[in-house]
């Protein structure tokens, strides 16, 4: 059944089988990938305690003792999202099967070969049996630590040994071929867009209550026995972390509105001269990936920052063609989207616990049925992610 599923969900998916020259008896097989991982939460960690090194491991093994190698694996740019093709690790590949009779070195050997000449990865991780490390040691791997915490309603303590994970992992010669990862694609929404109402407060304050039902997120940041500055950056490391998901869920939450086809894949691809209007592309799964890969910061302005960049590069490119109908439509639709994108930012920090979405200065209340206040927040809003246009956007 493993082999069932590698199969089928690895992309690309490149191998070697090895038979013999007469009957054609197959003697060994190796089929490899670029490493792809299905939580936002994944990480590279050879020191954290949950990653399962013990310093037993250290006596008898060849062990990332300093995490030095987890660290550079870790500094990789990824991209994607787990909902739909996973977020990719494209300078790093993966041995996914590996079977051989007397073979082995000779198929792992091919495969590192193949893996130097393509020049687009940098390291090489695998998941070892146990009586499989001592052949790998063998090869130049080591065995690093990786973390993912499925599902933990609060940051787990140092000591607790849940959600621990390790592969083997070997350091290639760097290559500055640039990565070849391609945006997730999204599925289409077959809902019109025609005469929707905009969102308003309350159904946005809904889909905000539900978001955090959802993610079910503490309260409460992190508390430690000291105050120093290793335990404040744990404690932003776990606003990080649910600050991520909880804007991954603004995004998906973005997608469903009726006017976000237009918008869900990059287009500079196919669009003739689209580079020479728009110099800040941005689509929502780009913004997805972003969300996932923690470019924001874990910042609702930067979010903000991006949807105004969606609607400034489809008026950019559409604006001058007001007598075509769908280039009329993309605008309009843009210009909404961003309006609304606004509404479930000030949705979210009013819903989720204060402490994820500290920094971003909104209004903690939504105002409702007062005119003058909802357009003087809308003012406060468009200057604040004006501002915000300076950060790093998520492409």
């Amino acid at each position: 059944e493993y082999f069932l599923v590698r199969l089928d969900t690895d992309d690309p998916l490149w191998g070697y089988q090895l038979r013999t020259r007469e009957e054609g008896w197959l003697q060994g097989f190796v089929t490899f990938t670029t490493f792809t991982t299905w939580q936002t939460y994944f990480r590279w960690d050879s020191l954290d305690p949950r990653a399962g090194i013990t310093l037993d491991d250290c006596d008898a093994h060849v062990v990332d003792e300093d995490g030095s190698l987890a660290a550079d694996l870790d500094q990789c740019g990824r991209i994607g999202d787990p909902d739909g093709c996973g977020v990719i690790w494209p300078r790093v590949a993966e041995i996914t099967l590996l079977g051989g009779l007397g073979c082995g070195s000779h198929l792992l050997q091919l495969v590192l070969d193949h893996l130097t000449s393509l020049g687009e990865y940098d390291f090489v991780v695998l998941q070892a049996t146990d009586n499989a490390v001592p052949f790998y040691e063998r090869h130049g791997f080591l065995r690093v630590g990786a973390v993912a915490a499925h599902h933990a309603k609060a940051p787990v303590e140092e000591g607790d040994k849940e959600g621990k994970d390790e592969k083997p992992a070997s350091k290639h010669t760097p290559s500055k071929a640039p990565p070849k990862a391609t945006p997730p694609k999204r599925a289409k929404s077959p809902k019109p867009a025609g005469k929707d109402k905009p969102l308003s407060d309350t159904e946005a304050l809904a889909l905000a209550r539900d978001a955090a039902e959802l993610l079910a997120a503490p309260a409460q940041p992190p508390k430690f026995k000291t105050s120093d500055e290793r335990s404040a950056r744990r404690v932003e490391g776990a606003r990080l972390w649910w600050a991520n998901r909880a804007l991954h869920s603004l995004v998906k939450a973005l997608s469903a509105r009726p006017t976000a086809p237009h918008f869900f894949e990059p287009v500079y691809g196919y669009l003739p001269y689209y580079r020479d209007f728009v110099s800040e592309p941005m689509d929502l799964s780009t913004m997805a990936a972003g969300a996932c890969a923690g470019l924001y910061d874990g910042r609702l302005l930067a979010m903000m920052a991006d949807a105004r960049r969606l609607e400034i590069a489809a008026v950019a490119y559409n604006g001058k063609r007001s007598k075509d109908p769908v280039a009329r439509e993309v605008c309009q639709h843009a210009s909404r989207l961003s309006k609304e994108a606004e509404t479930l930012c000030r949705a979210w920090q009013a819903t989720f616990p204060k402490w994820i979405f500290h920094g971003d200065h909104l209004e903690a209340e939504m105002p409702e049925g007062d005119e003058a206040a909802v357009e003087a927040m809308a003012a406060a809003v468009a200057a604040a992610v004006s501002a915000a246009m300076g950060l790093p956007s998520a492409r």
